[in-house]
């Protein structure tokens, strides 16, 4: 390797052609301005070097902090993308318990939500059979089938309402000795 110094080593051996000594002659080979000129270039080039290092360790540290986010955001987006698959489900099995004649639907504590699961559609598989399995298992808590085929009520028709009763100011001289007379049946 080259080494830029090389002309300030000092040689004793005597030069064969008598012209001089080593030291004169690797001068010569060197000039002082080309070895400042190599100097400034080295000392120049270890200042990138060093400025090179200095951004590479930046870069280095905002990599670090930029994935310590990501790691952060992934949490934070599974932790809600869980949440809602959950809430998604409880909403399905809720209406599904509805629609079977659930009287309560704190009954649904009951149930065993380990088997739903959202497929690749984001529909919920599996809930139908959660709901049917409580209904065999629980049947009390749902409305007999048949009271649920029917929309109207079978019953007698409600009576109307009985005539709201006159003032005697507003009755006629006959519908006044009308009403007296059956006041006086009645005994009062």
């Amino acid at each position: 390797m080259f080494n830029p110094h090389l002309n300030r080593i000092a040689f004793s051996a005597p030069d064969t052609q008598g012209s001089g000594s080593i030291q004169d002659n690797a001068a010569e080979d060197f000039p002082s301005d080309e070895q400042d000129s190599l100097d400034t270039s080295e000392r120049h080039r270890d200042g990138e070097i060093k400025a090179l290092k200095r951004d590479l360790f930046k870069r280095a540290e905002k990599t670090r902090h930029l994935e310590q986010k990501l790691a952060a955001a992934e949490a934070m987006f599974s932790q809600h993308a869980t949440k809602l698959e959950a809430r998604t489900i409880r909403a399905e099995v809720k209406a599904l318990a509805i629609k079977a004649g659930m009287h309560d639907l704190d009954g649904l504590k009951l149930a065993d939500f380990s088997s739903i699961k959202l497929n690749d559609e984001g529909e919920v598989v599996g809930a139908q059979e959660v709901i049917e399995s409580l209904k065999a298992s629980k049947g009390y808590l749902f409305e007999d089938a048949t009271a649920l085929a029917t929309t109207t009520h079978v019953g007698p028709a409600p009576k109307g309402a009985a005539p709201a009763p006159k003032h005697a100011r507003d009755m006629s001289d006959e519908e006044f000795k009308a009403a007296v007379e059956r006041l006086k049946d009645t005994g009062r």
